[in-house]
This record gives structure tokens, C-alpha cells and sequence, in this order.
């Protein structure tokens, strides 16, 4: 009688790329992601004395959306990065935390048009530049371009921004709402970008905030 051998493979076979048989492999969408700053050091969200509270709370932004100009097809908008874009902030966190750190937000782009040229998204970090141009536009280091467009090549982005300065550093007084810390750049044309030249609803925004709170309030 012939021994079976000890050495066989158990298990259930394996493509070469790694899946198990009866398996697929379903692609994953490209999302086009910029990112900017180096984040907050960790001594600065380090607890001052054990047993301090330190929370991270996602806050999800209202929602924005940008329209094209009749005859230009310019967008020429700045979406201030800050607390208050977060609905009701100072209200609901007050009087539950003392302080608060901006320590990161996420920038969901999508296009809700089928329409033509393209967009370019960037931060600026001096928060008194106004509104971008086309000339700042051009010349914006990283930038972001997306397709003006809801269907295939389908404009959806993401833009990242972390603090990176001294001063972007500092906890704030929940009570006291926050300081303007950076600019959300958008812009597009028809002269240099090729968009509409109509009214035409294109870009929405989504701002996600991550938000520490240190000190949790004692009444």
C-alpha cells in the first residue's frame, strides 16, 4: 500500500498573484491626493500630567460648492481653513473641552458636471492672499489638477493639510473659536483652463477636520 506523504500541501491553492481560487480581484479607483505640511510634533499633543484627557474627534465641515461664471468660466474661490467651518463649533465643544488643536484636514474634491477643461486646487498658507489668479494658480507648488467632469476621467481628489509653523502649533481657547490658518485655493478659466463659459454648479468640497481637545471641563 502506498503511504501518502506527509510533505503534501495543505490549504487551498492560490493564484500567483495571491488570491485563493473562486476569488477576484476588483480594481481600486486612483484617487489624485496632494499633500501638505509635516503635521504636528508629537510633544505638542503629548499629556502634560498623567491622567490629562487628549481627544481626537473626526468633525466633518459643511459642504461647499463652487460655480463657474457666466462669459469667464472662472471659479476664483478661498476656503479658509479654521474651526468655524465646522457647524456651530465654539457651541458644541466649549463646554465640554478647554482647549483645541487643528492637527489635520482631509479636502474631498468631486466634480457634479459633465463639462470641459480643467481645475486647479492649492493651499496657501499666508491668509491674507485673497482670492487666487491665474497667475498664482500657474505657478502654486503642489497643486492639484482634476478634469471638470462627473463621468470618465471622472475629477475626484483629495487635498491633505497639516500644520507646519510655530504658530499653527498652539492650542487654542474652545470658548474663544480659532484663528485662520491656511487657504484652500480654487481656480479655474476659460481663457486658461478651458471651463464653461455659463453658470455651471462643478466642484463640491467636503472639509473633514481632525480636532484634539485637551482638558476636559469641570463645572
Amino acid at each position: 500500500m502506498r503511504r501518502r506523504s506527509n510533505n503534501k500541501r495543505r490549504g487551498r491553492r492560490r493564484r500567483a498573484n495571491g488570491a485563493p481560487r473562486g476569488s477576484r480581484m476588483v480594481p481600486i479607483e486612483s484617487l489624485s491626493t496632494i499633500s501638505i505640511g509635516s503635521g504636528v510634533p508629537r510633544w505638542v499633543t503629548a499629556k502634560s500630567y498623567p491622567g490629562q484627557l487628549i481627544q481626537t474627534i473626526q468633525c466633518v465641515a459643511t459642504p461647499v460648492i463652487y460655480t463657474t461664471v457666466v462669459t469667464t468660466g472662472v471659479i476664483a474661490q478661498s476656503l479658509t481653513i479654521d474651526g468655524t467651518q465646522i457647524n456651530d463649533f465654539v457651541s458644541r465643544f466649549q463646554t465640554a473641552f478647554e482647549y483645541y488643536l487643528i492637527t489635520k484636514v482631509v479636502f474631498e474634491i468631486e466634480a457634479i458636471v459633465v463639462s470641459t477643461g480643467v481645475t486647479v486646487f492649492y493651499v496657501e498658507e499666508n491668509t491674507s492672499a485673497g482670492v487666487p489668479t491665474a497667475d498664482k494658480a500657474k505657478d502654486a507648488t503642489p497643486q492639484l489638477l482634476l478634469t471638470n467632469n462627473s463621468s470618465s476621467p471622472k475629477g475626484r481628489g483629495r487635498v491633505v493639510w497639516k500644520p507646519s509653523r510655530i504658530e499653527q502649533f498652539e492650542w487654542n481657547l474652545t470658548s474663544s473659536g480659532t484663528p485662520d490658518m491656511a487657504l484652500l485655493q480654487v481656480y479655474t478659466s476659460a481663457a486658461e483652463y478651458g471651463s464653461p463659459i455659463a453658470a455651471t454648479a462643478t466642484w463640491i468640497i467636503r472639509p473633514i477636520y481632525s480636532v484634539s481637545f485637551r482638558n476636559l471641563q469641570t463645572n
